[in-house]
């Protein structure tokens, strides 16, 4: 495997694409274009979980995949630091505020296009992938990668950014919704943060909100999306999932939804490569991964000359 990390942005170091490009061996399916997928950890727009990076790209890998991470625009710069006091609200921080999380994966997008030939990639056959925020920032852009906000911004076409699918865990979708659900203080604050870093203001008008609530934007040009959450999740409500996958239904865009029964948020793979504390494996939840492996064997196909 080849590792390399690629600078979004000449004068930033936070922003960055890293590469896992599987070996081109004879055994391996040799001078075939692989898919690939792009990952984006979560953390609230805050920090950027660790768990739902690396990981998550190597269990890719081991499908046959061509994988990446997307560090995106964050508060802490692209690390998994959380804030100490949340009740301090972060200062103004424009560079991180939307769109620049959603414009950073279509630029992560072409540069995997410009490489496609170099890392043997079918340029046909390349997803998104998100957790929590990271399935936010991947929601939006399954559902943006056609509008001017990327085409114009970035200087490219439609069919450069065309996502082929979106797989999302426990994502956060309905900026609106959230903020009218009850929360205790802790949870509040930590949402209060949120806004902040992604509007640069902790009460957003409701069309703001909506504007960049995926469950609105919705259309028939929506990539094909596999969605999974835990109906126990205390931090991201599992009806933002559900929501989504309305919205998905009413538009006739192609889907997958898995709801279980019982885990906490933020459990990515849902064992020992992910494990972290107690509840962390879940062999339940876990099963996400052969179900979007199955899912992904009808859209996707490995070893093409594209």
């Amino acid at each position: 495997m080849k590792i390399e990390t690629h600078r979004l942005y000449e004068n930033r170091d936070d922003v960055t694409l890293t590469a896992y490009i599987l070996d081109d061996s004879p055994e391996l399916a040799a001078g075939k274009r692989r898919p690939a997928i792009i990952v984006n950890p979560g953390g609230a727009y805050v920090m950027l979980s660790d768990r739902e990076a690396e990981p998550i790209a190597m269990r890719f890998a081991g499908m046959g995949f061509h994988t990446f991470v997307l560090r995106y625009s964050v508060f802490t710069g692209g690390t998994n630091v959380w804030p100490e006091n949340l009740k301090n609200l972060p200062p103004d921080k424009k560079e991180v505020q939307y769109p620049a999380p959603l414009i950073e994966l279509g630029m992560s997008m072409l540069t995997v296009k410009k490489h496609a030939d170099e890392w043997c990639i079918d340029r046909e056959q390349i997803g998104i992938c998100g957790f929590s925020a990271g399935g936010h920032n991947c929601t939006m852009y399954a559902s943006s990668w056609f509008r001017s906000i990327l085409t114009e911004s970035l200087h490219t076409t439609e069919a450069q950014l065309r996502p082929a699918f979106c797989i999302v865990g426990y994502p956060f979708v309905d900026w609106e919704f959230q903020y009218n659900l009850e929360m205790d203080e802790l949870t509040r604050d930590s949402y209060r943060w949120m806004y902040q870093d992604y509007f640069g203001e902790t009460d957003p008008p409701a069309e703001k909100m909506r504007a960049c609530s995926p469950n609105y934007m919705i259309t028939r040009k929506t990539a094909p999306t596999f969605i999974w959450t835990t109906a126990t999740d205390k931090s991201v409500d599992p009806r933002h999932s559900i929501r989504l996958v309305e919205a998905m239904a009413d538009h006739g865009v192609p889907y997958e939804f898995h709801i279980f029964s019982e885990g906490a948020h933020g459990l990515a793979l849902a064992d020992r490569a992910t494990f972290q504390k107690s509840g962390d494996i879940n062999e339940t939840v876990a099963q996400w991964v052969p179900l979007a492996d199955m899912w992904l064997k009808n859209i996707v196909k490995l070893g093409t000359n594209n």
